[in-house]
């Protein structure tokens, strides 16, 4: 799938997209900190960050997801590129969550890749 997104963020706050959400537990999750200049991709087995991130707070945000497999590409401002191999989820939920401060989805839009 293609999660595509504009987000405006306070610099403080913390942004999550949760993909293959399970039921019982968390999923992947992609998360944008402003403030700390940083992205990151959360799994069960750890945290990858990309450092020096700086975005912009006052303009919205782009965030566009494409996970294909067992592949999760991750682009912020058509500037900053996280990538990590995932494997132990097939399925499961969307989801969007904050903290540390305000955050408003302008658009948020979900394709499906393939048949």
């Amino acid at each position: 799938c293609l999660v595509d997104l504009r987000v405006r963020l306070e610099p403080a706050a913390e942004f999550t997209v949760s993909l293959r959400e399970p039921a019982d537990g968390p999923g992947y999750r992609f998360i944008l900190r402003p403030g700390r200049r940083q992205m990151a991709i959360a799994t069960e087995a750890g945290e990858w960050t990309r450092d020096n991130c700086a975005v912009d707070c006052a303009q919205p945000i782009k965030i566009q997801l494409y996970l294909a497999g067992t592949n999760l590409e991750c682009f912020v401002n058509d500037a900053y590129a996280l990538t990590r191999r995932i494997y132990d989820r097939a399925g499961g939920r969307l989801g969007l969550s904050a903290g540390g401060g305000a955050v408003e989805v302008q658009s948020l839009v979900v394709r499906t890749l393939g048949p």
